[in-house]
């Protein structure tokens, strides 16, 4: 996981490992996230996430909060 910010362009630069993360549910949390900004997500040799964020104040903890949720959602779907 790799996650870069571009603070001048309220942009966030997400990099998962596909095998570490779920890409359905990268693909969940951007829905999930849809109020925070705006999600485009490519499944390549790893699954890269832009988020262009609407809240600049929120800008430095996003990627993070973000990561934390695809990985909630992967331990609930493994529990279910």
């Amino acid at each position: 996981m790799s996650i870069s910010v571009d603070q001048n362009k309220n942009r966030i630069n997400i990099s998962l490992n596909k095998s570490f993360y779920a890409v359905d549910a990268v693909k969940k949390a951007a829905e999930d996230f849809k109020e925070i900004g705006d999600f485009s997500v490519h499944d390549k040799k790893n699954i890269l996430v832009s988020i262009k964020v609407k809240d600049a104040s929120q800008v430095e903890i996003l990627g993070y909060e973000f990561c934390n949720y695809v990985l909630a959602l992967m331990k609930n779907e493994a529990l279910v």
